[in-house]
């Protein structure tokens, strides 16, 4: 069975050796579904009742491994703004109903063995956050490694295979493209997270909240700086620069101006219904800007994250978890200190 593998980036020379056959993948591009299959399907709003990016992402590539251990057909539900992502698996909901609904907790226990959630024909999983690197220390770890998925790929190999940005998501975004693209360069992802206190000063003052200021986080850029130091080998330098406020954005643009591969400071929002209302911003923009920023990221060689859903996920799309490394420099960003895979299971992780 051949493999489906990203386009663009350092994933295209990770995805075969990496993600296995994936021949379960492929059924759900050849055979859509049909009456009287079994169906799991994942649930995550864009209104106000659904999570950030990340983790949303991470109930959705976990419930493709509870499909994907159930034998079952996996069915995309999720609600996104149009022109963001485009699926690689059918989204036919005409053929199916909803008929039962499931909370996380009851789907997975502590073993992480199916409960009754399953008992139907079709389920639908609502979940925020999720599991993947916990799956393989669980009964279920065989027939993962059986499947050719490994833990600190699993979630990377099915998060490219579902999803990918839409044209429009990721028109604005040429000059990065350009640079990520082109392996003269050495690219490190960069994220700070200044807090869901933001978020609540957004709603408070109607405004783009600033945040702290960029000398707050000089661990953060000590980190890229030893990457660069230990990895660009001769290539030129960018680092590509994410964070949830915009003063921080515009401190990089004016710190770093040698080293980002644009002259201009995006605006981010928050991709929550309630935020966005409170701010007078758009969902849709907020979430398309999300998508675009999340997939580039993941196109980075190397990768300074958060503690956060976003920047986790986004990293594990690059299939280069030896590339992986934290913004608080827990330590060294060298050679052999990447972050550990039970730190990124944790919380929003893997």
């Amino acid at each position: 069975m051949r493999s489906c593998r990203p386009s663009s980036g350092p994933t295209s020379r990770r995805f075969a050796d990496t993600c296995g056959s994936q021949a379960y993948a492929e059924q759900h591009v050849t055979a859509p579904p049909w009456p009287g299959e079994t169906f799991v399907a994942f649930r995550a709003n864009v209104g106000e009742d659904g999570g950030g990016l990340g983790d949303r992402l991470n109930g959705l590539v976990t419930t493709f491994l509870a499909a994907l251990l159930a034998n079952r057909t996996f069915v995309p539900l999720m609600e996104l703004p149009s022109d963001t992502y485009r699926w690689t698996v059918p989204t036919n909901r005409s053929r199916v109903s909803a008929t039962a609904y499931a909370d996380p907790i009851l789907w997975f226990n502590n073993r992480f063995t199916f409960s009754s959630a399953f008992a139907n024909n079709f389920s639908v999983i609502r979940a925020n956050r999720g599991v993947s690197i916990r799956l393989f220390d669980s009964t279920h770890g065989d027939a993962l490694r059986a499947l050719g998925l490994q833990p600190a790929y699993a979630f990377g190999c099915v998060l490219n295979r579902l999803l990918r940005p839409a044209d429009a998501t990721l028109a604005d975004f040429y000059e990065e493209l350009a640079v990520l693209n082109d392996p003269a360069f050495f690219t490190v992802a960069i994220h700070i997270r200044a807090g869901d206190y933001l978020m609540s000063q957004q709603r408070r003052t109607r405004t783009t909240a600033e945040g702290t200021n960029l000398t707050s986080w000089h661990k953060t850029f000590e980190c890229a700086q030893e990457l660069e130091d230990a990895f660009a080998d001769g290539r030129r330098v960018r680092w590509f620069f994410v964070s949830d406020s915009r003063r921080l954005r515009r401190d990089f643009q004016e710190r770093f101006a040698n080293k980002t591969p644009v002259q201009r400071v995006r605006t981010p929002g928050h991709v929550n219904k309630a935020d966005a209302q409170a701010t007078g911003t758009s969902m849709d923009d907020n979430f398309r800007l999300s998508v675009a920023e999340h997939w580039l990221f993941g196109m980075c060689d190397a990768f300074v994250i958060a503690s956060s859903g976003f920047s986790k996920t986004a990293a594990a799309r690059a299939l280069l978890p030896e590339m992986v490394f934290w913004n608080d420099r827990r330590r060294p960003c060298t050679p052999g200190n990447s972050a550990r895979l039970d730190e990124l299971a944790r919380w929003s992780g893997w």
